[in-house]
């Protein structure tokens, strides 16, 4: 009787360090997928960072070539 309780804990064991391995696999895998999103989130922040910046500028060339053409109708 002994020795199968023995066999009984030692499968225990067994299936948890199988289970915990697993666990680690799955927190391993999903850490790197969030240093992935991560990443992607970082550079879709610095291109919308850049279009921000682009359409800044389209919007002051827009408003100085209305400024111009204003002053240029007057004449």
């Amino acid at each position: 009787k002994l020795v199968s309780i023995l066999a009984e804990n030692c499968l225990l064991q067994d299936n948890a360090l199988d289970r915990a391995d697993a666990a680690e696999e799955k927190v391993r895998q999903i850490t790197e997928k969030l240093e992935r999103v991560e990443e992607e989130l970082r550079d879709t922040q610095k291109k919308m960072m850049q279009t921000e910046n682009d359409l800044d500028k389209a919007q002051v060339r827009i408003r100085s070539s209305s400024a111009f053409s204003m002053t240029m109708s007057c004449f």
